[in-house]
């Protein structure tokens, strides 16, 4: 992009995806993972070594910025200390937000947990039954109040704030939400339409159970292609089931079967990444 990269972490956890999507889209090995762990693990700016900024003259080749959004207060606070104590060149790259995203905008109740905490999501505070019995559920998970958006409020609102161009397109959007993917890529209709690469998880947690992956990939997701992603392999999901009444039901079902799985999409118009991801597919 002339106006910089972009990249979004829905569920940004330990932030450690961001940082590589950071790394990947910036071509610059000084933001590394590896290093923004240790310095979580530390909790002390490093002792020594090339300043940030010196760091980034010397290496970066793009600019551009990577949203880190995060639900989990204690994580995200984590995450804001390191930022602090790191070396400028992070901060340079990586924005973070408090949030949880999914197809609403406005607050919702959200556990809070240890930093970094891994399975949290808002189910553990929905409750089921009565509303006694949900308020009891959200008091034992230790819910509280956090802000909530539809992606494609808080582009509009946060994200264009910073890359003004109204044609700003998203390099790579990745979700973890713990169960809610359906629902966060239901709140990012308008803004699925600047994506070019997608990746999102399918599990049996929570409200996946109630959702057809098929479906989403036939409408919402109609103009990527998307694949079950695997170490250096793809499987394709689009077009793969027969279309009308030459569906294969059969294959259909084993695709609506959950447990636990990446899928990766790409926008067909990125011809080029298409042909790559393709070509893994077929090799």
């Amino acid at each position: 992009n002339e106006t910089g990269f972009l990249g979004i972490n829905v569920g940004c956890n330990k932030g450690l995806d961001a940082i590589a999507i950071a790394g990947l889209l910036s071509r610059n090995p000084n933001l590394s993972p590896k290093a923004w762990h240790q310095a979580q693990q530390s909790r002390t700016r490093p002792a020594c070594g090339i300043p940030g900024n010196a760091v980034a003259q010397q290496t970066r080749v793009a600019q551009g910025k990577v949203y880190c959004i995060e639900p989990l207060p204690s994580t995200i606070h984590s995450l804001q200390h390191t930022l602090n104590t790191t070396p400028n060149l992070y901060a340079e790259h990586v924005i973070l937000k408090h949030a949880v995203m999914s197809n609403t905008t406005g607050t919702a109740l959200f556990p809070d947990g240890t930093s970094g905490e891994e399975g949290k999501s808002l189910g553990d505070c929905s409750g089921s039954g009565d509303n006694r019995t949900a308020s009891l559920a959200a008091a034992a998970a230790g819910c509280i109040s956090v802000p909530a958006y539809r992606l494609d409020d808080f582009y509009q609102q946060d994200i264009l704030a910073h890359h003004p161009a109204a044609d700003q397109e998203i390099d790579i959007l990745l979700i973890d939400a713990e169960g809610f993917d359906y629902e966060v890529l239901q709140g990012s209709k308008e803004t699925l339409t600047r994506v070019k690469y997608l990746t999102f998880e399918v599990n049996v947690h929570h409200n996946w159970m109630s959702h057809s992956l098929v479906e989403l990939i036939e409408t919402t997701l109609s103009d990527f292609t998307c694949y079950w992603a695997g170490k250096g392999r793809l499987w394709r999901i689009t077009n793969c089931m027969g279309w009308g009444e030459h569906i294969n039901e059969a294959l259909k079902q084993t695709y609506e079967f959950k447990s636990w799985s990446n899928v990766a999409c790409v926008r067909q118009t990125e011809v080029g990444l298409a042909q790559i991801m393709e070509k893994f597919f077929l090799k």
